[in-house]
């Protein structure tokens, strides 16, 4: 079935029935329900040597439709005419994708990164896609790219978009317990004014920063990821990627609002990526390669940049798009 989307998408959100979480819910056998909206840019010319692109992007992005047509033009397009079929399931908590009753969304916790990676699981079997050439991850997403990477033999190969090593809120989300208050006002019906205060506060402040993609639901997911996701978890991640030798690249904004620059230099050397095999682009988008950058199974690219959403620009995304391509051509 098809949604009602822009006019100005490539391609529409189609939408499909799914049952998933099964086996991860002690306390509802049965799973969960969801009408699940995708992009499917089909098959391309060369079914028979077709690469299968997964990609994963927050659920607070695919409800932007300047963010889904700037993708689906900028990076969709770009990979379906190199012979690339692009998969993008909507995670729950997009609009597009609806739980088949109150009791479906609501027992559906989707901050969790065990139901997040089972439900693109099921949602690859649901469409019948046994392997994935490269799994691509952006911002909050690229932590359950990296899970299903890890764990999944049927994926191929690995590449983060602008990653978040955890969140570091910003000052004016600071400290921990304003993020606290503004869940906690938000599951207390006596304190939702509070609550929408302190979003709409948080969302003037954030309007400068990320001009249009500053929602109240943002804002919200934003504080719920401040503490919401155990990164603990990061040494099996590593330890599995490093067994599997896949395949792997990270494309990252140099002065990225939303990160940590120290953080996220940590994170990715955790990753294997260091200054020695990173490919840094500079304003007039000329690079500086490194010796080891096309020897290394683990490349980085950084651009000179402060955005988020690098594939909002055409620049960065021809960028993003060849290294993407170039990944694809990586054996594994």
């Amino acid at each position: 079935m098809k949604l009602r989307t822009s006019d100005n998408l490539a391609w529409p959100i189609l939408q499909t029935y799914m049952t998933t979480c099964q086996e991860l819910w002690s306390g509802r056998p049965a799973g969960a329900t969801f009408y699940v909206g995708f992009i499917d840019t089909g098959p391309p010319k060369d079914i028979k040597n077709a690469k299968n692109v997964l990609f994963l992007l927050n659920e607070h992005s695919i409800d932007d439709d300047n963010v889904l047509e700037s993708l689906q033009n900028n990076v969709f397009m770009p990979l379906h005419n190199e012979n690339c079929r692009v998969f993008m399931p909507c995670l729950v908590g997009s609009k597009y994708t609806e739980g088949v009753s109150p009791a479906d969304d609501n027992f559906f916790d989707y901050q969790l990164l065990g139901e997040r990676s089972r439900f693109v699981l099921d949602f690859l079997a649901n469409r019948r896609i046994k392997m994935v050439d490269m799994i691509v991850g952006h911002s909050m997403a690229c932590f359950s790219a990296l899970t299903l990477a890890s764990n999944c033999e049927s994926f191929q190969r690995l590449a983060l978009i602008s990653p978040l090593p955890g969140f570091k809120p910003p000052s004016w989300i600071q400290p921990l317990k304003r993020s606290i208050m503004m869940i906690n006002s938000y599951n207390h019906l006596l304190l939702w004014p509070l609550g929408r205060l302190l979003i709409e506060r948080s969302r003037r402040k954030m309007k400068g920063l990320m001009g249009d993609h500053s929602t109240k639901e943002q804002i919200l997911h934003m504080a719920k990821v401040s503490h919401g996701i155990n990164f603990n978890v990061m040494g099996n991640i590593v330890t599995s990627l490093a067994f599997r030798k896949i395949p792997f690249l990270s494309i990252s904004s140099r002065n990225d609002v939303l990160v940590d620059k120290g953080d996220l230099d940590k994170y990715l050397e955790t990753l294997g990526v260091y200054n020695d095999n990173t490919v840094k682009y500079d304003q007039t988008l000329s690079s500086f390669p490194s010796s080891l950058a096309s020897q290394s199974l683990s490349r980085g690219v950084q651009l000179e940049s402060a955005t988020h959403y690098p594939f909002l620009d055409n620049d960065f995304s021809k960028i993003i798009v060849a290294e993407l391509l170039n990944l694809l051509k990586n054996p594994t």
